[in-house]
């Protein structure tokens, strides 16, 4: 959790500061209170579901390192353009269910002007319920195998 709340804050500041390096140009309006907020629920929902995905694949669980750079690697991508392999491929998402939709936020607020809350807390609740599964399928597996190992 700590890894993804700094990389949220950190993603989350950086716009701000490229803002006020470029003296207020760097966005088309005002960037508000409300938009610091509501970026910073959707980065950290995300970073938090990615970091437990990839807990599946520490080398506790996953012993071979060349194939989970290679799974994270994979995971990563296709969770980033998995709409796009849906919209193509229909039946493909019975396949993909497993990976949290990162495009959600984005396909939420594709016309919109301003960030929603209500909109922004309930990604990062389908965010945080994909990190819960994620955590308490990767305890049960973790437990399952030093159960195999003692045996």
């Amino acid at each position: 959790f700590l890894l993804s709340l700094i990389v949220s804050v950190i993603c989350t500041i950086w716009p701000f500061l490229q803002n006020m390096i470029d003296r207020g140009t760097f966005f088309e309006r005002e960037y508000l209170m409300a938009d610091f907020v509501n970026r910073f629920l959707l980065n950290l929902g995300s970073a938090y579901s990615g970091v437990m995905l990839g807990s599946f694949l520490h080398p506790d669980v996953c012993r071979n390192r060349k194939m989970a750079v290679a799974l994270t690697a994979l995971f990563a991508v296709l969770a980033d353009i998995q709409e796009m392999i849906v919209l193509a491929r229909p039946i493909l998402r019975y396949v993909l269910w497993f990976l949290p939709n990162v495009a959600l936020a984005g396909m939420q607020y594709e016309n919109a002007e301003y960030f929603n809350l209500n909109v922004s807390l309930c990604c990062f609740m389908v965010f945080m319920m994909y990190a819960g599964v994620y955590g308490i399928v990767g305890s049960l597996w973790q437990y399952k195998k030093e159960l195999d190992d003692y045996t």
